[in-house]
C-alpha cells in the first residue's frame, strides 16, 4: 500500500495590477528598513523586513534569517614575494535569529505585504570596537558591522537572497565630556591674574630662531590648548583649541627698537596673511597579523589656520628694558616681546581611540607655527585619547555640506554627525558598498 502525500500550498491575493502568475520584482521578496543611525556599545539595532508573499513563493523562499555580525580584519605588508602580505581577522561579535518560516505567519487577508520587526542588542562585553575602514598600499584595517537578512531556499542555497545593511558603531563613551564643554572657560595663565574653574590641558615648545644664515638669535614660544587636563576630548561636537605665541627680540638699542614702524611686524612675528598656522589630527594604527607588526601614522585632516579663519586675534607688544653688554650695548637697551593669541573650533568626526588584539588606534595634535625665514618652524605633538561620548543609539541629524578637513562648526553642541554615510566616522564609500571583497569576508563560512 503506497501513501501519496500532498503539500498545501497557501496563495495570496496578487496586487493591483498584478496577475494570479506575477513576473518576479526587482524589488525582490523581501526589504529592509534601518533608520540611520549611530550605535554604540549598550545600545539597541532596531529595524523591520518587509516580506512580499507573492516574491516568497515566486522565488520559493523557506525562512528568513536576521544576522548582526561585527569583524576585525588586518592585512601587514612584507614586501615583494609571494608572502608579501600577512593576514588575520578575529570575530567581535555574531548574532542570529530566524524572523519567519512558511507558514508561521502571513499577510492579513487582501493583502500581500507584512512588516516584521527586529531588534539586537550590542554588549559592551565583548569590547566593541568602532567602525574603521584604513587603506594604506598593502596595509589595510576593516572593522566591520552589518545586519545581513538571508532568504534561505531550501536546495539552492548558492541561490539565497542576501541583503546586507552596514551599520556605523563607536564604543560606549562618557556623555558627560559634551555638557562639561559647555561650560568650558579661557584658559588663562598665571600672568593674567585671574581664575578659570576649567583646567586645560597644554603642549608647548620654545626654540631659537634667527633671520638669516648670520642673524642674531631670537627666541619663540608656542603653546597649544584644549580642555580638560586629561586630554580626553569628545567626538561630534565643537571643540575649542586656544594657541598662544610669545616672541622675543634679540637686544637692541632704543634707538635702534625706535626705527621699526608701528604698523610693520618686528622679526620673530606672526605673519598669518602669508604664513598661516596649520592645525593636524594626526592617527597613529600599529597593525598585528601573526608574527607581523607594522605602526603607520597619517594626517587625518589638515587645515590652514589664516587671519580670517579664526576668531579675532589678539596681539600685544610690550618693551622689557634689559642690558646686554656682551652684544656691545651698555645702556637703554632691551627686547621686544609680543603675544598672539589664537582661538578656533574644530570637531571631530573619526573613530575613537582603542586597542586591541590586531589594532590600535590613538591619536595626536600637531601644530606648526611658521616665522619668516628658512627652519624657523615651530612645530609640537599633543597626544590626545578621543571618546564617542554617547551611551545609547543616536538618529544621526540631516545632511548637510562635508567639510574636506572634518571642522565644522555645528549646534547644539550635542548634534551627532550628518547623515551622508560619508560624514560618519569618517567612513569612505567603499565601507558602505555592500558588494565589496571585504563583505564577502565578513559573510565567510555562513
Amino acid at each position: 500500500m503506497s501513501i501519496s502525500v500532498r503539500r498545501r500550498s497557501t496563495t495570496y491575493p496578487p496586487a493591483p495590477g498584478l496577475s494570479r502568475s506575477p513576473s518576479p520584482s526587482p524589488v525582490g521578496a523581501f526589504t529592509v528598513e534601518i533608520p540611520p543611525t549611530l550605535y554604540c556599545a549598550g545600545s539597541f539595532i532596531e529595524g523591520h523586513v518587509i516580506l512580499n508573499f507573492i516574491q516568497l513563493q515566486h522565488e520559493n523562499i523557506e525562512r528568513v534569517i536576521v544576522k548582526f555580525r561585527g569583524m576585525t580584519w588586518v592585512t601587514v605588508g612584507r614586501g615583494y614575494g609571494e608572502q608579501a602580505v600577512v593576514r588575520e581577522r578575529r570575530e567581535i561579535i555574531s548574532l542570529k535569529r530566524e524572523l519567519w518560516y512558511r507558514g508561521s505567519a502571513s499577510p492579513l487577508p487582501g493583502e500581500y505585504k507584512l512588516r516584521l520587526p527586529f531588534r539586537f542588542h550590542i554588549p559592551a562585553e565583548p569590547y566593541i570596537l568602532p567602525s574603521m575602514y584604513f587603506d594604506e598600499l598593502k596595509d589595510h584595517v576593516r572593522v566591520l558591522y552589518s545586519v545581513i537578512v538571508t532568504g534561505v531556499r531550501p536546495w539552492t542555497p548558492h541561490l539565497n537572497r542576501i541583503i546586507r545593511r552596514p551599520l556605523a558603531v563607536v564604543s560606549k563613551g562618557n556623555p558627560k565630556l559634551m555638557n562639561k564643554l559647555l561650560n568650558v572657560s579661557r584658559p588663562v595663565t598665571p600672568s593674567d591674574g585671574s581664575s578659570s574653574s576649567t583646567k586645560w590641558r597644554r603642549a608647548f615648545k620654545e626654540r631659537q630662531v634667527r633671520r638669516g644664515l648670520f642673524g642674531e638669535h631670537s627666541a619663540a614660544r608656542v603653546e597649544l590648548y584644549v580642555p580638560f587636563t586629561s586630554g580626553t576630548l569628545p567626538l561630534f561636537t565643537e571643540i575649542p583649541v586656544v594657541i598662544k605665541v610669545k616672541t622675543t627680540t634679540a637686544c637692541m638699542s632704543r634707538s635702534k627698537a625706535d626705527k621699526h614702524a608701528p604698523e610693520r611686524p618686528i622679526f620673530p612675528a606672526l605673519e598669518l596673511e602669508y604664513y598661516p598656522v596649520h592645525l593636524r589630527l594626526r592617527r597613529r594604527l600599529v597593525l598585528r597579523a601573526e608574527a607581523d607588526t607594522k605602526e603607520c601614522l597619517s594626517d587625518i585632516w589638515s587645515t590652514a589656520l589664516r587671519k580670517d579663519a579664526l576668531k579675532p586675534v589678539t596681539t600685544e607688544k610690550e618693551w622689557v628694558t634689559e642690558m646686554c653688554p656682551e652684544k656691545g650695548v651698555r645702556e637703554d637697551s632691551g627686547r621686544w616681546v609680543q603675544r598672539w593669541k589664537l582661538q578656533t573650533r574644530v570637531r571631530l568626526d573619526v573613530p575613537p581611540t582603542f586597542s586591541s588584539e590586531l589594532v590600535d588606534c590613538t591619536y595626536a595634535l600637531w601644530l606648526k607655527v611658521p616665522f619668516p625665514g628658512m627652519g624657523n618652524d615651530v612645530t609640537l605633538e599633543m597626544p590626545i585619547t578621543l571618546d564617542s561620548a554617547i551611551d545609547q543609539a543616536i538618529p544621526r541629524a540631516m545632511p548637510h555640506r562635508r567639510s574636506s578637513t572634518f571642522l565644522r562648526a555645528t549646534s547644539p553642541a550635542t548634534l551627532i554627525g550628518p547623515q551622508s554615510n560619508e560624514d560618519v566616522l569618517g567612513l569612505p564609500p567603499a565601507y558602505w558598498d555592500v558588494n565589496s571583497y571585504d563583505w564577502g569576508v565578513i559573510d565567510n563560512g555562513d
